[in-house]
């Protein structure tokens, strides 16, 4: 199931999760809201998330519910439980949603389909090369991150350092993983910026791709049948 939603073209993806997002805010009813849950399982299965990715998307979201619940609670006692329970449910839609979405495509393709979304804003005369190449930079760079740190981390456990001892000793540990890890990033950054230069970045150019994108059978009924959720969440 997962790779059938790979096959789905990127642009596509962004363009259905901005309208589950809309139709999600926009569901009048429990009803609108009961068929947005609905998706959000059916694609979330798709995409392979079990409840311990569920769960993990909506960690931190927990003190945001807890202290919103709370207030409201101290407000207006009589309809507080029913608008908490709506909240919460928008916001698991809108995660589990958001993480299928990501689970299924690279940052790449995130990348491309959110240059494709502002190229309007290209042709306008609006340099967006910069913050797009910044993002994907950014996008990949969290799991190079991630690795080194587990790396540096088992090193100096290898070395007899305690992550999980007192404070002190935690302190001491983790000061001998940040510096290298820090220096390591900034070598990185360096050659990740000396290959943009050399590949032509801010010079004006338009970028140009290898692959051509269109949009197939798979792709258009993906869309409309968005398209027709978030109509229903409208009206109904």
């Amino acid at each position: 199931m997962a790779d059938a939603l790979r096959h789905i073209d990127a642009r596509v993806r962004l363009a259905c999760l901005v309208l589950y997002v809309l139709a999600v805010f926009n569901a009048g009813s429990w009803w609108a809201l009961a068929a947005c849950v609905v998706v959000a399982m059916a694609v979330g299965v798709a995409a392979g998330l079990g409840p311990r990715d569920v769960v993990r998307v909506l960690r931190p979201l927990a003190a945001v519910l807890v202290v919103t619940v709370a207030v409201q609670l101290l407000v207006d006692s009589a309809s507080a439980l029913v608008t908490s329970a709506r909240m919460l449910v928008v916001l698991l839609c809108v995660m589990c949603a958001s993480a299928a979405v990501a689970r299924v495509s690279t940052a790449t393709e995130l990348t491309d389909a959110l240059a494709w979304a502002v190229s309007p804003l290209t042709r306008a005369g609006v340099r967006t090369e910069g913050f797009l190449f910044a993002l994907n930079v950014a996008l990949t760079s969290v799991p190079t991150l991630a690795d080194d740190l587990h790396q540096l981390r088992w090193a100096q456990e290898a070395r007899l350092a305690s992550f999980d001892g007192s404070v002190t000793e935690r302190l001491r540990a983790w000061s001998r993983v940040f510096p290298p890890l820090v220096r390591g990033s900034l070598r990185r950054a360096d050659t990740l910026a000396d290959a943009a230069l050399c590949r032509g970045l801010g010079s004006g150019a338009t970028r140009v791709s290898r692959r051509v994108h269109m949009l197939g059978a798979a792709d258009v009924l993906a869309l409309l049948g968005f398209v027709a959720l978030f109509v229903l969440c409208v009206v109904f």
